[in-house]
């Protein structure tokens, strides 16, 4: 069984599982139970008594936290016209029209928010793949799309967030930071709340709001998740060979085994989170493989040898066609499907040809060696001869 750290255990000495802990209660323990070394974001898990596949118990909307985020947000407005310099006035962050939808496209995306007005809402239309996994796309239900540009960014700027419920009936939502009052943590969670409880759907039975956690959690600065995009961008760059993989019911043991037989041929294997990936694709060889990350993914990377990568990820999808499988395939710039990767497996290894050279190598070179051993022996045995025959000839 995994050991947890002594900081883990410190915490879990504060807190009491058998019990409930009430709202300014449960602000003093996360204070308490706090060791990062950075201020973490503090998030709230509500568990609703709702069926999200039902489109009238969709629960969502939006509130302007009263103390806000603890962070400031950068905020992009796509306007036309006076709401330009009504938008600049504002303090949004970055202001445009058809010039930053087509950056969108090219795969820009240094913002936290997204703010239009209904006329521009033709050409943001056509971002809905590109920003709507995200969460960035501007909505009329939100507030984002509108004509009143100078409430909207102001409100963003002062901590407004967004609250949805998820697929599986939870809402998952920051309130603030760790190092907040206790008070403000507490008015923020407690705003929070009350606007899920009035967003209500008259149509949802039994118990509405089941369960209310909070917790600290880290939350990656820009630079930090700059610096994972362009670690993740520079392995992409360097792959000869690249294959994208799923997973399901996967168990430590198996996920081992298979970590084990790529390691063994020199690769490289990673979950990743396919927001991040595609990013890190653009203008890599991987970006033709872009459309596939989505759903669990992981990638398997090989730098030097593509055969030993096909014949590991080969091997193990055969072995395990109920846990595991193969996604898409790129070698040497070429995007491949399942059965080109196994016709590559039953190519000879880079480290099974090498082998075969070395031998023929060693092979002429100890025929050289035979020869060369031969001349003295020969040599030996004609000089034997000459000797012989001057002695007849003498006697």
């Amino acid at each position: 069984m995994k050991k947890h750290g002594k900081k883990y255990r410190a915490a879990a000495e504060k807190i009491d599982r058998t019990r409930k802990y009430n709202l300014d209660e449960a602000v003093k323990a996360l204070k308490e139970i706090s060791f990062a070394k950075f201020d973490e974001t503090v998030e709230l898990t509500i568990w609703l008594g709702v069926d999200p596949r039902k489109a009238d118990q969709l629960v969502r909307g939006t509130l302007v936290l009263p103390h806000g985020l603890g962070r400031s947000k950068t905020v992009l407005v796509i306007a036309q016209g006076d709401k330009i310099k009504e938008a600049e006035e504002a303090g949004a962050d970055l202001v445009g029209g058809q010039d930053m939808v087509d950056k969108i496209k090219g795969g820009w995306l240094d913002f936290d928010a997204v703010i239009a007005t209904p006329d521009m809402m033709r050409l943001v239309g056509g971002l809905g793949k590109v920003l709507g996994p995200r969460g960035l796309m501007p909505n009329p239900k939100t507030g984002t799309v509108t004509f009143d540009v100078k409430t909207a960014v102001k409100e963003t700027k002062a901590g407004k967030v967004e609250y949805r419920v998820d697929k599986t009936g939870v809402i998952h939502t920051a309130v603030g930071k760790v190092s907040f009052d206790e008070d403000k943590l507490a008015e923020n969670t407690r705003a929070l709340i009350e606007a899920v409880v009035k967003a209500k759907p008259s149509t949802a039975k039994g118990k509405y709001m089941k369960k209310v956690n909070l917790a600290s959690t880290k939350m990656k600065t820009k630079a930090q998740k700059q610096t994972d995009l362009d670690a993740l961008a520079e392995q992409f760059k360097q792959a000869h060979a690249a294959m994208l993989v799923s997973f399901k019911n996967m168990t430590v043991a198996k996920d081992q085994e298979l970590r084990n037989q790529l390691r063994e041929a020199g690769v490289s294997y990673s979950v990743v989170k396919n927001t991040l990936a595609r990013k890190a694709a653009a203008g890599t060889p991987l970006e033709p493989m872009s459309d596939q990350f989505k759903g669990v993914t992981a990638v398997a990377l090989s730098a030097a040898d593509p055969v030993a990568l096909s014949k590991a990820i080969s091997k193990f999808t055969k072995a395990n066609p109920d846990i595991f499988s193969f996604k898409v395939g790129l070698v040497e710039g070429k995007v491949v499907e399942l059965k080109e990767v196994e016709a590559i497996a039953s190519l000879p290894s880079r480290e099974e040809l090498i082998s075969k050279v070395l031998f023929l190598i060693n092979a002429q070179a100890q025929r050289l060696v035979t020869v060369i051993q031969a001349v003295p022996r020969n040599l030996a045995v004609v000089m034997d001869q000459v000797r012989a025959q001057k002695e007849a000839q003498g006697a």
